[in-house]
């Protein structure tokens, strides 16, 4: 096993990653996923999908660097290497977003003073549940089956 070319896409795999979340989830490529969107509904779904873009760079950086783990057959070792990194990419994902969710959450519950509490409140009341938190915080959706 070559060591250094597993610490390499290792390291391509959290390239990819904030590539991948950035493409598929900032403010700043909005537009051109809608764009990509309005020209072919395919496309549009795979440069808004995180999992998909990652394959795609993977098989860029792969092509590239040319990284060769496991120094077998070139072809297996190439294929080898992009799956490797769109695993870690992925695994370096949900981190960050397990750490963006966790970082939200904990601004939302603890409020700077008693003004800004009474306006949040004021606001959130009159959304409904699914826009207070796009459907990703697990807690508010089971908060109104308590009974």
């Amino acid at each position: 096993m070559n060591y250094d070319a597993f610490a390499q896409v290792l390291v391509m795999s959290m390239a990819v990653s904030v590539m991948s979340l950035t493409i598929t989830r900032s403010r700043i490529f909005h537009e051109f996923r809608e764009w990509v969107k309005s020209k072919n509904d395919y496309l549009g779904d795979l440069v808004s999908c995180f999992y998909c873009t990652s394959h795609w760079l993977a098989i860029g950086f792969t092509a590239f660097y040319k990284p060769q783990i496991l120094n077998l057959w070139i072809g297996a070792d190439l294929v080898l290497s992009m799956f490797v990194m769109v695993a870690g990419a992925t695994l370096v994902s949900g981190a960050i977003q397990k750490l963006v969710n966790v970082g939200h959450y904990m601004d939302r519950m603890v409020p700077e003073d008693d003004e800004e509490e009474d306006d949040e409140e004021d606001v959130e009341d009159k959304q409904e549940p699914a826009a207070k938190d796009h459907g990703r915080n697990p807690m508010a959706r089971n908060a109104g089956n308590n009974g």
